[in-house]
């Protein structure tokens, strides 16, 4: 997306301020970015030429952890952080199901309004995760989902751009008393691993808007207090559901994952 912006684009949108979710949708190779988002993501690939890969296998991800969900019966979603629309996302993965994506960047639910306009079942809210409450009693989210059923909820490369002080753990929390058992919780972030791979990136990140925290698996683990983590646990993300995976190169251990379901 280079010159004007598109009709589309919230007004009074910075477009020379780089978006964690533009920087995203540019390292995925889409076009629904300004030419600063294009720099930051190609800044960050100097440092994890591999990064686009990183992106593209968190999404893969969260493709087989949406299919385990529905396979157990879940059938709305509220995801946390969505970013912009690009291949792979919930309501694609889950036909039929009812989703709520939230992102704080507006510039996310104007473009899912265009791509969710025949789509009765889902919609996107301009909202910080951090304001639980705003989140929940939305008017969209009540009025597609239904908290006496079993709701999934996803936190992908989400809770890395919020500082311990923010508390993300009680967030989840938070967000997790709300629902009813047998609702579910999809976590992945980059982490503390000592790697000098992580190291670097995390420090490019930090020059950033986007931002990241990485934290250690034990830390991040944390995330699931309460709930009952599914096999094979926490594990690097290109190793879910299976850890008896090949060895991984190191840009295939940047991230760890998990999903859990409320009792």
């Amino acid at each position: 997306m280079t010159g004007s912006p598109p009709e589309w684009t919230p007004p009074g949108l910075d477009a020379a301020r780089p978006s964690a979710a533009r920087i995203q949708d540019a390292l995925l190779g889409g076009g629904d970015h300004f030419e600063i988002d294009r720099m930051v993501a190609d800044r960050l690939r100097q440092v994890v030429p591999q990064l686009s890969d990183v992106v593209a296998m968190a999404r893969k991800f969260l493709r087989r952890a949406v299919r385990l969900l529905t396979d157990r019966g879940v059938d709305q979603f509220l995801d946390l952080g969505a970013g912009l629309p690009t291949r792979d996302n919930t309501h694609d993965m889950a036909p039929g199901a009812r989703v709520v994506y939230v992102d704080i960047d507006p510039m996310v639910e104007a473009h899912m309004r265009l791509l969710l306009r025949e789509n009765a079942d889902a919609a996107a809210i301009t909202a910080n995760v951090r304001n639980v409450d705003a989140v929940l009693e939305h008017p969209d989210t009540r009025r597609l989902l239904d908290f006496t059923r079993p709701i999934g909820v996803i936190t992908l490369d989400v809770l890395c751009a919020l500082q311990d002080e923010d508390d993300p753990w009680g967030m989840v929390r938070s967000y997790m008393a709300a629902l009813p058992s047998g609702s579910h919780l999809v976590a992945g972030d980059p982490h503390e691993s000592g790697d000098p791979v992580a190291d670097q990136l995390e420090q490019a990140l930090r020059m950033t808007s986007r931002g990241c925290v990485f934290r250690k698996p034990d830390v991040i683990a944390r995330y699931f207090d309460g709930l009952e983590l599914l096999d094979p646990g926490l594990v690097p993300m290109a190793q879910w559901p299976d850890p008896r995976r090949r060895v991984l190169e190191p840009w295939e251990r940047l991230m760890v994952c998990g999903v859990a379901v409320k009792p």
